[in-house]
């Protein structure tokens, strides 16, 4: 047995011993060919060696010649972008230096061409003092002293005066020049004058120049322009100066340029006066020069349209350029060019510039580089000033500026060469270094291969070649294996490196620290974490966490919706967009989280998504500051946005507690808040008042420990929520009293009969504007401006100016200039009848013009300040004669206003015109589609205009009350639409006032437009009559022409366009006069109660019959049935109005369902408030009946005195009445029997309460007034201004006492 387990186990070790070594007599012994393998694998391994470094010289040139041509293209660049750099330095410094040249030249021309205007003005008044003078018989004794100035301040070397002299006044001006000439002193001419020797003196009368020689003058010639006076003079001075009595107009070239003065009554300027070739003029110039021009007109110099004569200005143009540049700047060649032909180069070096020669002489070197002035145009446009009509034919110049070699050497150097040369050099010496480097990496590399080598040699002295060769592959597999440890214990280092705290371990991404992640990466999710449809997401865990600690706050616009059902959308989101900015950077101040934003609900959070301990101090300092400034900011925008804007306010809710926070992923990854919380907080909000900010029990116990109780009160009735029962509950305090309680959906209005006793909300802005002595003193004028009144107007003249652009844009682009109708031809147009009769049928509107839509679209103008101020004080005067109504006032006016402009936008807008093929429309198409009405910019603007203006002067009573109130009104409008045509009269005299007529001539400019203008005016205020059966019956029957039948497809008649056209723009102003009933049901609400408000305080003053709470209900629903949901319907058959007309059909039929469910309850509460109110102002007139008895017996001695003829409240209905000091706030006007009565008393009158309109006034201070005129009585009134009167009255017109 033993030898049986020795035998294998030694066969075992032998095994293993060839496995490891191999065969052991190879071994020992080896092969035969051993000896020459070991020399294949020692001249392989040397081979290999020999092969890399043989590969190695390649990779090593290869990379020497990639260095140097990367060298190569890097110098090459740093060359071209040098070379680049420097050119555009020279580019822009030269465009800086022709910029300057170019403004310094027309700078100096312009204050020469002032200079000029100045003597000519001198000249003309100085002549028109000398009333022994007349023109062409005038010289000026002075004229040197008066002409020192002028060549001192100008570049002018000399100036000459030359009177006009007609071929009638020849020979007298001569004979009169011989007696009159005075000798002037003489001096030397300048450089570059040079004078014929040949001249005449003034004894020999006026001359000309033929081929060098003087000459008479032609004898039948219409005009002469002799030169009579010059500074400085030249020559002989007894018999008379070079020059003097030289007729201009005989020169070709000046007698082109005096006629040119003549045709544009202004200054004009000569082309260039260079030699003298045909020797017909006095003078030869050497060096370029030019005569400037200017007029001098008749006696004043003013407003005469008559030219006398010229003062000429002459000047070198090296003169003009001298000092237009800086001392130093290197040479520019400026060529000057004349449009009547002509070139001429200087050379202009710093300050001095210097003559070249005739033609374009700069060097063709750096041509390119050219800056040339605006054409001739700005030339002429410095000229335009001077003149008052367009010039005949002017001679103009432009300016072609060209760099010289010299400036372009000082910007465009050796330097590009330069930094050429220095890459180069660094990459030469980086190549070196490399070549270097790579020596000692060669030398070292060459070590270790000989080492190895020696190496190798031992190894194969101790091992066979199958087993040294099987040593190498596992010492290989080993480095490999290493190597790819070594790798793996990289990546997880690096990983944990950036996941992990020093010393402490590797971090943990918790539900927070994935939140604030993804929060901070603005709110986006990789792809890999976005769940698809067919994922139940339970490997990828939800991105969400709990945060014990917050304050949640919900913030919404009270108002919002009923407020937007009256704007367009941009009119919406530019509200939003102003208000979230504004709370965004108050958010971001005090570090507070913006969860979203839901409509007009903004939701924002602390202690999210980073823990604050103090997050209820934070929230609530965040939403007082919010509400103060939204406060403010709809104020503001009311002038922008339009009325009501300013009503608008935030109404706030805040809750204290935890919440669930987290990553809703899908399309649209969102991180949202869950929880009671969140809920409480949005009850908080919908249970709170408008201006308040409305706290949780859990918010204000936050506070109080926090040592903040102070700034809470508590709130006084508890507060039911869903799912939580009645709570207690807090309202933050602001520290100011401006923010009022309520919740009222009607807003607070002080209209009505309490207006008549209520002090004014805010103090008024300014005094109301005087009418007197235009017939309208006592119709406007009645209203104060406050605040609130003037964001109004501020707002009506920004709608307005926006539609006068477009009307300026439009007569722009159809080439009429601007000019204004006289007024005679305005009135002419209007007459002395009805402005019911101008109602007119059909409105003819202009037909399409392609060429004047194309530029009108394109043309960008803005309005002159004198329109805008006149438009300002237009809106103001007609803002002033709107009554203290409570609901025919200035803000439903704004309000008609709104949503006429609106409609007319809709219009323009033609959404339902089909538009698959293309997505714009062309004017064309516009036009035809709205029946002119959208491209006709009056159009649009007088339908505004008509907004404004309908209801001014309206007195808050019907048309029928209204003729029994003022019998004289009714009787000068036949008893028909006394309000309406009232109105109309009243803003058009307004508008023919002298003071408006830039307004006048901004809106039209000829009779056509005058009269179209009127006529869209007229028909829109006329179309607010409602309930006049005739025109009434009128429109029903336009619209059944136009309308009501089917049309068969034809090209529609200009009449048949323009009938549509005018029905449609009466029932844009029919749907906005209103509006309020197809808008949103609160807006419904707040006009109808201020409907009934008016209508119900003129029940108790006596100035109607009928309680209007009797009926009201009823009246309503007949009125949406008969009138305003047909008027809706009509909106939509008209087809123009697009997703408007649905609108308000869609509103008017909610709001009548709605009044049908609540319009009984709705009238008792309405009829409730004015009760109430009524009851108060009740209790204000008791407490002011004490001081009445006081003045009981001044007025009884009144009475005394005016002959007893009444008691005081007697049977005879006279009365005696004590007026304080001051102004009485009343109209006095005189009845048919010539005594005076009280016409109209204003809102503010003190004597508001004591005096009815109709009063006949009896006595004054005892003083009988019967018969006495009004200048009369204004005195008697205005000598006891300044104490107690006593005025005796009688009741009604006729009852004064004979």
């Amino acid at each position: 047995m033993a030898g049986d387990d020795t035998a294998p186990e030694t066969e075992t070790k032998d095994d293993q011993l060839v496995s490891l070594f191999g065969d052991e007599d190879d071994a020992i012994f080896g092969d035969e060919d051993s000896d020459d393998e070991d020399e294949l694998l020692e001249e392989g391994s040397v081979k290999v060696a020999r092969e890399d470094i043989k590969l190695m010289n390649v990779v090593r040139a290869i990379v020497i010649l990639f260095l140097l041509t990367v060298a190569t293209i890097f110098g090459e660049a740093v060359f071209i972008i040098t070379l680049i750099g420097e050119e555009r330095s020279f580019e822009d410094a030269f465009e800086k230096t022709s910029n300057n040249l170019i403004e310094a030249l027309f700078a100096k021309l312009n204050n020469d061409l002032w200079i000029a205007k100045s003597l000519s003005t001198d000249l003309a008044l100085s002549a028109a003092q000398d009333e022994d003078s007349n023109w062409p018989f005038i010289s000026y004794q002075d004229f040197d002293s008066r002409c020192k100035g002028p060549i001192f301040l100008s570049d002018a070397s000399s100036i000459k005066f030359a009177p006009l002299v007609k071929s009638a006044d020849h020979g007298d001006w001569e004979g009169w020049a011989t007696q009159s000439y005075e000798p002037q002193p003489s001096s030397e001419p300048e450089d570059g004058v040079e004078f014929f020797s040949s001249y005449r003196s003034v004894d020999q009368g006026i001359f000309a120049f033929n081929g060098g020689f003087a000459q008479d003058v032609v004898a039948d010639a219409s005009l002469l322009s002799p030169v009579w006076q010059m500074y400085p003079a030249h020559g002989n001075q007894a018999s008379g100066l070079i020059g003097t009595m030289f007729d201009e107009i005989s020169n070709d070239v000046r007698n082109h340029t005096i006629e040119s003065m003549l045709g544009c009554f202004g200054a004009t300027m000569t082309p260039f006066q260079y030699g003298d070739t045909s020797g017909n003029d006095f003078v030869t110039y050497t060096v370029p020069r030019a005569t400037v021009y200017y007029p001098i007109f008749g006696n004043d110099g003013v407003q005469s349209t008559s030219v006398t004569g010229s003062v000429a200005f002459e000047f070198s143009w090296e003169a003009l350029l001298n000092n237009v540049l800086e001392e130093g700047t290197r040479d520019i060649v400026a060529v000057i060019e004349n449009s009547c032909g002509g070139e001429h180069s200087f050379n202009v070096r710093g300050k001095t510039a210097s003559f070249m020669g005739v033609g374009d002489l700069h060097d063709d070197d750096v041509d390119g580089y050219e800056s040339v002035s605006s054409s001739y145009t700005a030339f002429n446009e410095l000229f335009a000033e001077h003149r008052r009509l367009t010039a005949i034919d002017p001679c103009s110049y432009r300016v072609n500026l060209y760099a010289t070699v010299s400036y372009k050497d000082y910007y465009v150097g050796s330097d590009p060469e330069v930094y050429r040369g220095i890459v180069l050099a660094v990459f030469i010496f980086v190549v070196a270094i490399f070549i270097l480097y790579d020596c000692l990496v060669e030398r070292r590399q060459s070590r270790v291969v000989t080492a190895a080598q020696r190496s190798d040699a031992i190894v194969r002295s101790l091992f066979p070649s199958n087993v040294r060769n099987r040593l190498y592959e596992q010492a290989k597999a080993k480095e490999l294996a290493e190597r790819e440890r070594e790798k793996e214990a990289w990546k997880n280092s690096k990983n944990m490196s950036s996941n992990s705290s020093l010393g402490e371990g590797a971090l943990i991404e918790t539900p927070k620290i994935r939140l604030k992640s993804f929060i901070s990466s603005g709110s986006a999710l990789p792809e890999d974490q976005m769940p698809n449809n067919h994922q139940v997401s339970v490997a990828m865990e939800p991105i969400a966490d709990l945060f014990p600690h917050t304050t949640i706050m919900f913030a919404d616009i009270a108002g919002f919706t009923a407020w937007s059902s009256e704007r367009e959308p941009s009119q919406v989101f530019t509200l939003l967009e102003t208000i979230y900015r504004d709370m965004d950077k108050a958010a971001k101040k005090l570090n507070v989280f913006k969860v979203e934003t839901v409509g007009d609900c903004y939701v924002a959070a602390t202690g999210i998504p980073d823990p604050q301990e103090n997050h209820a101090e934070i929230m609530v300092r965040f939403a007082r500051s919010c509400l103060l400034r939204i406060d403010l900011l709809t104020k503001e925008l009311e002038s922008q946005l339009g009325p009501g804007t300013a009503e608008l306010a935030m109404r706030f809710g805040i809750h204290t507690g935890p919440v669930t926070a987290g990553v809703l992923r899908g399309q649209k990854a969102r991180f949202q808040l869950f929880g009671d919380t969140m809920n409480t907080a949005s009850r908080m909000e919908s249970t709170g008042m408008k201006n308040k900010i409305h706290l949780s029990t859990d918010t204000a116990d936050k506070l109080t420990k926090a040592g903040f109780g102070h700034w809470i009160t508590k709130r006084q009735d508890l507060v039911h929520v869903k799912g939580k029962g009645d709570m207690q509950t807090y309202w933050l305090l602001l520290g100011s009293s401006s923010m009022s309680e309520t919740s009222s959906v009607i807003s607070d209005d002080t209209s009505g009969l309490g207006a008549l006793i209520r002090a004014p909300r805010s103090r008024p802005r300014k005094n109301k504007a005087s009418f007197s002595g235009t017939g309208l003193d006592g119709v406007l004028g009645v209203t104060e401006i406050d605040d609130s009144l003037q964001r109004l107007i501020d707002w009506n003249v920004d709608v307005l100016i926006t539609l006068l652009k477009r009307v300026v844009a439009n007569r722009i682009a159809t080439g009429v200039g601007s000019k204004a109708l006289s007024t005679s031809a305005e009135k002419s147009l209007i007459g002395n009848g009805l402005v019911l009769d101008d109602v007119q049928m059909v409105i003819d509107l202009p037909e399409f013009d392609h060429e004047v839509a194309l530029k009108a679209s394109n043309e960008a103008v803005e309005l002159v300040p004198e329109v805008k101020k006149e438009l300002v004080e237009f809106v103001s005067s007609i803002a002033s004669g709107y009554p203290k109504n409570a609901f025919h006032n200035f803000e439903h006016a704004s309000h008609v206003i709104l949503s006429s402009n609106k409609l007319l936008k809709r219009v323009m807008a033609a959404d339902d015109i089909a538009t698959t093929e293309k997505e714009a429309l062309t004017s064309k198409e516009l036009h035809d589609h709205t029946y002119g009405i959208g491209t006709d910019p009056i159009t649009h603007f007088a339908v505004v205009f008509s907004s404004l203006i309908h209801d001014v002067g309206h007195p808050g009573v019907p048309n029928g009350r209204l003729a029994q109130e003022d019998p004289k009104l009714a009787r000068k409008y036949v008893n028909k639409s006394i309000a309406e045509q009232h109105s109309v009269d009243i803003a058009w005299e307004l508008l023919l006032l002298p003071k408006f007529k830039n307004l006048r001539a901004c809106i039209y400019q000829d009779r056509i437009e005058c009269k179209r203008f009127r006529d869209l005016v007229v028909n829109s205020v006329m179309a607010t009559d409602i309930f006049d059966k005739e025109l009434k019956a009128l429109r029903n029957s336009r619209w059944d022409m136009a309308f009501a039948k089917k049309e068969i497809e034809k090209v529609l008649e200009k009449e048949d366009v323009d009938r549509k056209a005018t029905i449609v723009i009466e029932h844009i102003i029919q749907a906005s006069d209103v509006s309020h009933t197809m808008q949103h049901w609160y807006i419904y609400l707040k006009w109808n109660e201020r409907l009934y408000r008016e209508m119900y305080f003129a029940f108790l003053a006596g100035r109607s019959q009928k309680d209007p709470s009797e009926g009201w209900f009823e009246g309503e629903l007949w009125f949406f049935d008969n009138y305003v949901i047909p008027l809706a319907k009509k909106l939509r058959n008209c087809g123009v109005f697009g997703v408007s007309c649905d609108e308000y059909l869609t509103y008017a039929l909610q709001n009548r369902v709605e009044w049908e469910k609540k319009g009984k309850d709705v009238c008792k509460k309405m009829k409730s408030r004015a009760e109430e109110e009524a009851r108060s102002l009740e209790l204000l007139k008791q407490i002011g009946e004490e001081e009445e008895e006081e003045e009981q017996e001044v007025e009884e001695s009144a009475l005394a005195k005016a002959g007893g003829k009444a008691a005081v409240l007697d049977e005879t209905n006279t009365r005696a009445i004590s007026v304080p000091p001051g102004k009485l706030g009343i109209v006095i006007d005189t009845n048919d029997d010539g005594n005076p009565i009280v016409h109209h008393i204003n809102d503010e009158s003190p004597l508001k309460n004591k005096l009815n309109e109709g009063d006949t006034i009896v006595s004054i201070d005892g003083v009988d007034t019967k018969g006495m005129n009004s200048a009369t009585l204004s005195t008697l009134i205005a000598s006891g201004a300044n104490r107690t009167r006593s005025f005796v009255l009688a009741t009604g017109l006729d009852s004064i006492v004979e």
